[in-house]
Parts: structure tokens; sequence; C-alpha cells
């Protein structure tokens, strides 16, 4: 490709971006939490109650906002290059990340649940750009020749699944409004329930340091 940088800087100064944008969505989400009210403890601990959902879409969105950091610290870990769409799909990525923290705010502003769809299709966008940075990397030979295929197994499940969640709980949310909440932990269990079954069925191996060659394309 004819506009593929091979430069670890370049590599660098796209991680490094990537990581104070998501550290400042991180921090706005935690700035956004409603604070508990109340002069003795009854009325405090209950004044935890009535913020739940607030409390709730926070947890959630903080697993969702760091888990797709994870995986994207993991994917630069092995990146040997960048091109411009790399670029554009990573902006992406970063513009649905920041999106979350305004996101979460809508989820009790409506008893028709479109705030819960809106914050679904925030994080739609996220699972769908996540995954498609990971196969663009792959296919357009950025990473590294010795990049572990560990990396790519189950990119499906950990991106495109959750992903896929969230699209179908936009339009569901219309319909049986918070319900739709019971979905989402289910999903994540079950991920989880899968990758542990997969490192009980196969040892795991070492995972190589990354080198300084890049995949061809």
């Amino acid at each position: 490709m004819a506009d593929k940088e091979t430069s670890p800087r370049a590599v660098e100064r796209v991680a490094f971006f990537s990581d104070a944008v998501i550290a400042i969505a991180l921090t706005l989400l935690a700035l956004e939490l409603p604070v508990p009210e109340g002069t003795h403890l009854p009325d405090f601990v209950a004044s935890f109650g009535e913020h739940r959902d607030e409390y709730i879409a926070f947890l959630l969105a903080f697993v969702v906002v760091g888990g797709t950091w994870l995986a994207h610290h993991k994917l630069f870990r092995f990146m040997a290059a960048t091109d411009t769409l790399l670029l554009v799909i990573n902006l992406v990525t970063l513009f649905a990340l920041v999106l979350v923290p305004w996101a979460s705010k809508t989820l009790d502003t409506s008893e028709d649940g479109s705030g819960i769809a809106l914050y679904s299709l925030v994080m739609a966008l996220i699972g769908a750009s996540s995954l498609w940075l990971t196969l663009h990397a792959k296919r357009a030979g950025l990473m590294y020749e010795d990049t572990p295929k560990a990396l790519f197994d189950g990119i499906w499940v950990k991106a495109g699944l959750p992903g896929a969640m969230f699209a179908v709980s936009a339009p569901l949310a219309l319909w049986i409004q918070a319900w739709v909440y019971l979905m989402w932990p289910l999903v994540y269990v079950g991920i989880a329930i899968f990758y542990m079954i997969r490192r009980l069925m196969k040892p795991r191996s070492a995972v190589p340091p990354a080198r300084s060659t890049p995949a061809t394309s």
C-alpha cells in the first residue's frame, strides 16, 4: 500500500494519542456519576437505589471502554505500520468512545426507551469500529510477521458479538424499554464462559515479543 508508514514512531503516536483520549473518556464517565445524598446513613444508602440506572450504566460503559482499550493495547503491541485507513478507523473508534459519557446521560431521559436505544447505538459503533480496526490491520499487512495467531482468535466473539448485541438492543429498547438491560450481562457472561472453556481445553502458549519486521500485504 502506497501510504503505509513503517516508522515505529508513527505507530507510537497513534497508540499514545488513543490512550490519552480513552483516559479522558473514562474520567468523564466518573465525573458524570450522580453524588449520593442524605444526612443519615439510611437516606444515603437509599440515594444509591434512586440512581441505580446511572451506576449500572457507568459500570457497563467502563467495561466496554476498558475492554476496548485492552484490545487496542494488545493490537498496537504488534502493530508494525500504519496507513490512512487505519488512522480513519481509529478515529471512528475514538469518536464512539468519547460519546459514551454523553450517551450514558440519556438512559433515563425518556420512558419509551429512546435513550437506551441511543446508548446502544453508540456501544454498537464501538464494537463495529474495533472489529473493523483489527481486521484491517491484519488484512493490510500492518502487523509484525510473528504476531501470534491467538491475537485474532475469537475476534468475532470478542468484538463482533457485543457490537451485534447492542445493535439489536437499539430497536428492541423501543419495544421493551429497560428490560433490554437483562440481555447485556447475559451476553458478557456467555463470552467469559466461552473463553474460560477455551483456556481449559487448550494449553496456553507464551506470547513472543513483537519484532521489527512488518508483515507483507
